[in-house]
């Protein structure tokens, strides 16, 4: 509108693939928008200070490099805008490794031979799997100034008027606000053909921003709403019960490895007794050994569902594993068991049937500081509680309840 303040500024990394802007020390009137633009005709906004993080920085979505622009438009009046652009993040495609790829390669380094596009499975035992699809997201985020991927789903709740994103994934993946601030979500990332060449990222529908519900350690979830989605989306049901994934039992996941295109992967519930460490056990996960298919790095957090196309857990790993498997799999996969944290999350999911929350107040995330602690002794807890309404809160007290396990119950009065 005639009156209004434009300024833009362009930051080129020769040869990058994509590229997001950290902005520091942000400070936006009301009505302020930004943009980002790539080289190749992509953008993304507008947006504002709901991407700012709790010490007002923004990290902005991508675009495709080697340049990007940022355009900040600030409405006519006398409150002023500030930030400072701090940092420019790259982003490059991985190989099998997890490695950056700074220039094309003829051949993978490593044997991906076991991963299977979802479109390669012909017939698809699979009959929910064009849903599935559409829940799907190749998620990236930032956490300590370096960039992450991992997969989650959107999940149904028992509202029917319900209108809200919730986005599973898993705790390892991230466990804070700050960083789910900066999460951008690709959907729709597919090949078209069997082993054809994944579509430009930049081109694909895309979320920015997200709220942090709930997040826990030993079942690995984390349970987020999502800012905005794009039209066409599908939200996946869910399975509480634990026979839904007793041994035996056949599972499907569609999850992006390494940040790529969406891959099939089928897997049949383990029998026995299991455990890792001193956390996961089968209370907590759930064993599988791979049929079809499989998983790397970045496939993290993906929804693991039964042949309904209900979730019943995320990705967590594979035992003493952590970060990308170069080869094909051949040890058990472990997923965050949904019956398990099921309690946690059930006033997101179930909210007519109550729950840990008040009106639009929600407990996000209970710790207490490492360390042994004698029967008696004295606990400093602290707790999150997000406001996931739309408007300011009344008063509140949060109440914890004795416990004989590790696991801290809180209700909002």
């Amino acid at each position: 509108a005639d009156g209004d303040v434009i300024w833009y500024a362009s930051v080129q990394v020769e040869g990058s693939h994509r590229l997001r802007l950290n902005l520091a020390d942000v400070s936006l009137p009301p009505g302020a928008h930004l943009w980002v633009y790539g080289s190749k005709g992509d953008f993304n906004g507008p947006f504002g200070m709901e991407l700012a993080d709790s010490t007002g920085q923004i990290w902005t979505p991508s675009v495709s490099g080697p340049e990007i622009k940022l355009v900040v438009m600030v409405p006519e009046g006398d409150e002023p805008a500030r930030f400072m652009l701090d940092r420019v993040l790259q982003l490059f495609e991985l190989n099998s490794f997890g490695e950056p790829i700074l220039q094309p390669q003829e051949d993978p380094p490593a044997d991906t031979s076991c991963l299977l596009q979802t479109l390669c499975v012909n017939p698809n035992p699979f009959s929910p799997i064009e849903n599935v699809e559409k829940s799907i997201g190749a998620m990236e985020f930032v956490v300590n100034g370096e960039g992450s991927v991992c997969t989650g789903g959107l999940v149904a709740d028992t509202d029917p008027n319900s209108t809200r994103a919730l986005f599973l994934t898993a705790n390892h993946c991230f466990e804070t606000q700050d960083v789910a601030t900066t999460l951008q979500v690709f959907w729709d990332f597919k090949s078209e053909t069997c082993n054809g060449e994944a579509p430009d990222k930049t081109s694909m529908p895309n979320s920015s921003g997200s709220t942090l519900l709930a997040t826990g350690k030993p079942a690995d979830f984390t349970l987020l709403e999502l800012n905005s989605i794009p039209a066409g989306r599908y939200f996946l049901p869910y399975n509480k019960n634990e026979s839904a994934a007793a041994p035996g039992v056949t599972l499907y996941r569609v999850s992006h490895p390494l940040g790529k295109e969406q891959h099939y992967s089928q897997s049949t519930v383990n029998s026995g007794t299991h455990a890792c460490g001193e956390t996961w056990t089968d209370t907590t996960h759930i064993w599988q050994s791979y049929v079809q298919g499989s998983t790397l790095g970045g496939s993290s957090g993906s929804p693991v569902l039964t042949a309904a196309g209900e979730i019943v857990g995320q990705l967590s790993g594979t035992c003493g594993e952590e970060g990308v498997t170069p080869d094909c799999k051949t040890e058990p996969t472990i997923d965050g068991r949904l019956s398990n944290y099921f309690n946690e999350v059930a006033q997101f999911l179930e909210p007519s049937s109550g729950g840990t929350d008040t009106g639009d107040l929600a407990v996000a995330n209970v710790s207490v500081p490492e360390g042994s602690y004698s029967s008696g002794s004295t606990l400093q807890v602290n707790t999150q509680v997000n406001n996931v309404g739309n408007s300011a809160s009344n008063a509140y007290t949060v109440t914890y309840y004795a416990s004989t396990d590790s696991t801290i119950t809180t209700c909002l009065l």
